[in-house]
């Protein structure tokens, strides 16, 4: 009996060996054939709400690696592309019908992000009626070992994330990037790398966290740098077909297209509120003001020091300059403008520029009343408001960013023309009154008893 027992232990023994040696062998030729990798990039593209797929995987034991990763989506993510993919299977896993992936780095990961209209949106693929191609044969152990893909955390050493706004291209690029999965759904944080967008200066990203919840994204907040002091947080979220964030800049440089960078400088703060339904249907509105502002090299300001006789004006250090303003496809509008160089000169008003670059807009102008009290001529034509100790004009501008108009300095050539024709004209009255004073005396002397 003792001996029956101990063949049928031993013959169970060789069975559940086999069997392990079997499965064993059944599982580590599905994962390297074909089945597993169709799997994983099915896995992949339903996680990322869109279509995957790997290159064939090199296994080493249960380590692998993957020379490249290629999605192609329909939502916020348009296209990725990941390069040099490394990470290891978890068995223990495999008992909870999960094919779980540990930590999996990527070298180099490139994604496009989308921005499209509403009614240009195309249906997730998942989302879509379902086909029937024909089905290739498979191994008869294939369905044992279909299971859900679950990945750990993913981390990628470089990244590029790239999009376009109304025409030009904003490229972060360079950043170290963990995502970490939470349910369905991606926690993001990651550092370093650097942020441009057309013309203004490339910034440092310092640190950034986010999230996703479905098909929306969230960016709980981002830092950047600029130069020593320069710094940029941001905030915001993609919720559907609409992306709103929140910025705050300090101590940046005036970010003025280039012809404007020899007029005005200082150190910007402010605000933004960003809204994007599309590429060109788009707002960005806020609040801004410059520390340390010099304004130079103005026409304007170079007409007002000849007339006054005063060189400050030729470069104005401004103790404010801030407004608000919002920027559409449409153009620009500053409203609440206030440019002041305490004691000596205040612009305040509103300033437009189109899409075509045009300028409009109205400024009202004032001189320091001290300063205009040598002119009376102009303080009476020109500058006829007194607000707040400036004698004040109102000024129209126009023309376009390059070549701005307004018609301030016209009118100041004509009161000073006609300040120099009544002062002409007060001289030679002044030298007849002269004249007749000097042969009346003559007359005296040489008719000494004549009388009036």
């Amino acid at each position: 009996m003792k001996k029956f027992l101990l063949w049928i232990a031993v013959t169970l023994l060789v069975f559940v060996v086999a069997a392990i040696l079997v499965a064993s062998h059944a599982a580590n030729a599905f994962l390297r054939g074909e089945g597993f990798r169709k799997q994983l990039s099915a896995g992949t593209g339903k996680a990322m709400r869109g279509t995957a797929n790997f290159t064939p995987l090199m296994w080493s034991g249960s380590n692998v690696y993957c020379e490249q990763l290629d999605f192609q989506g329909d939502e916020v993510i348009q296209s990725l592309m990941a390069s040099g993919l490394r990470t290891s299977l978890d068995w223990r896993m495999f008992l909870r019908q999960e094919w779980k992936l540990n930590d999996l780095t990527i070298e180099n990961t490139d994604i496009v992000l989308n921005i499209k209209k509403p009614d240009t949106l195309a249906t997730p693929p998942w989302q879509q009626p379902a086909t029937s191609p024909e089905t290739p044969k498979r191994p008869w152990y294939s369905k044992w070992f279909k299971r859900e893909i679950v990945f750990g955390s993913v981390i990628s050493q470089r990244t590029r994330v790239a999009f376009n706004w109304s025409g030009h291209e904003i490229v972060a690029s360079g950043a170290h990037v963990t995502l970490t999965p939470v349910g369905r759904d991606w926690k993001i944080t990651g550092s370093d790398g650097t942020l441009s967008y057309a013309d203004f200066p490339q910034l440092k990203s310092e640190s950034f966290s986010a999230r996703t919840s479905g098909t929306d994204f969230y960016l709980t907040n981002a830092t950047f740098r600029h130069g020593e002091r320069g710094r940029i947080d941001a905030s915001g979220a993609v919720t559907g077909t609409t992306s709103n964030w929140q910025i705050t800049a300090t101590d940046l440089p005036p970010w003025l297209p280039p012809e404007w960078n020899r007029h005005l400088s200082g150190r910007l703060s402010g605000t933004a509120d960003v809204t994007i339904k599309s590429s060109d249907d788009w707002r960005v509105a806020g609040k801004f003001s410059l520390k340390d502002a010099v304004l130079e090299n103005l026409t304007l300001l170079d007409r007002i020091a000849l007339f006054t006789l005063t060189q400050q004006f030729k470069k104005l250090l401004l103790s404010e300059f801030s407004g608000n303003y919002e920027v559409t496809p449409q153009g620009t509008k500053i409203t609440n403008l206030v440019c002041e160089s305490r004691g000596l000169i205040r612009a305040w008003g509103d300033i437009a520029v189109d899409s075509e670059q045009r300028v409009s807009g109205t400024l009202m102008v004032g001189i320091s009343s001290q300063v205009l009290q040598w002119l009376p001529n102009t303080r009476n034509l020109v500058f006829v408001q007194n607000i707040d100790g400036y004698a004040c004009t109102e000024v129209k501008l126009g023309g376009t960013i390059h070549n701005i108009t307004e018609n301030l300095s016209s009118r100041l050539v004509i009161s000073a023309v006609d300040s120099a024709v009544k002062q002409g004209t007060e001289v030679i009255k002044k030298a007849t009154d002269t004249a007749k004073d000097v042969i009346k005396g003559a007359f005296d002397l040489i008719l000494p008893g004549k009388k009036d």
